[in-house]
Parts: C-alpha cells; structure tokens; sequence
C-alpha cells in the first residue's frame, strides 16, 4: 500500500480551469495565480481587481492567516469557513 501512496505523490497533477476574458486560466493555488492555458506566461495575480472577481466567481479563497489557498462550492462561499491547513477562521 506505502508504494501507491508513494506513486501518487509524483504523478503529474491536473490544475483545475476557469473561463474568464476569452480565455481559459489554471486555478495555480501554488503561485496564487490564474494561467492563461494557451500561454502560462500571461496570469492574473489573485490579489489584483480582476483576481478577486475570479475568485469570487471559481469559489477560491485564500487564508488570510497562513496563505493557503483552495478551491470550494461557490454556495459555501456565504458561510462560516475555517482553513484547511492552520484551522483560523476564514470569515
């Protein structure tokens, strides 16, 4: 079993899209950026004006505590959320 588990930390990951602008962007929760999937060097910081209205749209939120970003339902979005990684509520 220790070496399926192993297997699937190095398997490639498949980042999730969203279609904004006439163009489709990776949700990169990494860099806390939106790629253009035709051209990863064209992005949206997530902190920038047009990066929160995706967020806001794709159901992304970022801890204002650790940083980490995630992906979740966009009717959760009006709810009380804590972080995935240190726990400290969202909003």
């Amino acid at each position: 079993m220790k070496a399926t588990i192993d297997t699937m930390r190095l398997m490639p990951k498949v980042l999730p899209t969203v279609h904004a602008l006439e163009h489709r962007y990776f949700v990169d929760l990494r860099l806390h950026q939106f790629r253009n999937v035709e051209n990863p060097h064209d992005f949206i910081d997530f902190e920038s004006s047009e990066g929160k209205r995706m967020c806001m749209q794709s159901g992304v939120i970022t801890c204002p505590r650790c940083g980490t970003s995630t992906i979740i339902p966009t009717i959760l979005l009006h709810t009380p959320l804590h972080c995935v990684s240190c726990g400290s509520p969202i909003w």
